[in-house]
């Protein structure tokens, strides 16, 4: 194979396994150099709209021309807490990759939506959330007044992984060929399979070995999930949307604890989405996805139907959940 001179963007989905990548795939790639994620969000995520400029990202990230390089942030492609701030975030992070990079080749992972929205939300909790399922997910429900806008508070919203849009809008900044969407799911099914073929068609060259496809970033078990609940209230860290008694700051302290916990036998077992989100939940999540996942595996040729994906099979319907694990 010979090594791609191209370099590759690799912007999200949160939840599908990017923290892997960044920790244990990206920094072995020898025919590219992988710039950290703190670089990148220094560059490209942090700048306001009206003072951004690709000169200064292109100098930070020391795009000096030497070679092709990878960038690998999950928040490219928008926070889930924001829905990428009704996707405006997610579009105006699309459009500055293309003033900066603008021959890069994409790349996006996407994931079964019931799994990926009940790993977002153990995500929440492990963040220091406090909100219920319904809560969290459905905040026009529970909030009052302008609250219940989203251009007022932006907060999750099911669309953010509708990830039909955004694929559309990469596809049209850069070019249907240099897109490349994968599933979760085939990386998880068999991790050393899919990173052969995934350097190979993108024109890496690493010395796989034998990796390690266990999550990088585990969701607690569900005990675990119940106590940083209640704990989560003694901080007003770290995440978008909470409920705090004390404004302690003491995060770390509290995480440290869960983590440990985490570890112990009573932490208990992961909860299955469906377990952890409820039945109503997952239905409504299932009706909602249905219409665009079968217009992405038209549009893609993605076997999303072999993955059960909401609204491409009927067997889809009895897909037993995997546990949200990562």
């Amino acid at each position: 194979m010979t090594p791609s001179t191209e370099s590759i963007i690799h912007a999200g989905y949160h939840k599908t396994a990017t923290t892997w990548f960044q920790k244990r795939f990206y920094p072995l790639v020898s025919s590219h150099r992988y710039i950290p994620r703190d670089h990148v969000q220094e560059a490209l995520l942090k700048p306001h709209a009206f003072n951004f400029s690709p000169e200064h990202a292109r100098t930070a990230l020391e795009l000096d021309g030497t070679g092709p390089v990878i960038l690998c942030e999950e928040e490219l492609s928008g926070s889930f807490e924001t829905a990428g701030h009704q996707g405006a975030m997610s579009k105006e992070i699309a459009d500055r990759l293309t003033r900066v990079l603008p021959r890069a080749r994409i790349v996006l992972f996407i994931r079964h939506q019931v799994d990926m929205i009940a790993s977002a939300y153990a995500q929440y909790i492990k963040g220091g959330g406090t909100l219920a399922p319904e809560q969290f997910l459905f905040p026009a429900r529970y909030r009052k007044g302008i609250w219940r806008l989203p251009f007022k508070k932006p907060l999750f919203d099911f669309a953010h992984f509708a990830y039909l849009g955004l694929i559309r809008h990469y596809r049209a900044l850069f070019g249907a060929d240099r897109v490349h969407v994968f599933t979760y799911e085939a990386f998880r099914a068999n991790a050393q399979g899919f990173l052969a073929d995934y350097a190979d068609h993108l024109g890496l060259t690493v010395d796989l070995g034998t990796p390690d496809a266990g999550s990088a970033n585990s969701a607690y078990r569900h005990r675990t999930l119940r106590l940083a609940r209640v704990l989560n209230h003694l901080t007003y860290r770290s995440v978008n949307d909470k409920r705090y008694i004390l404004p302690s700051g003491r995060y770390r302290y509290l995480k440290d604890l869960l983590r440990r916990f985490d570890r112990s036998p009573l932490a208990g077992r992961t909860l299955t989405p469906r377990e952890l989100l409820g039945d109503g939940i997952v239905d409504y999540i299932e009706d909602y996805y249905a219409a665009s996942n079968r217009t992405l595996a038209a549009e893609t040729g993605l076997p999303l139907a072999g993955w059960g994906y909401p609204g491409t099979s009927v067997e889809a319907e009895q897909r037993p959940r995997n546990a949200a694990t990562e």
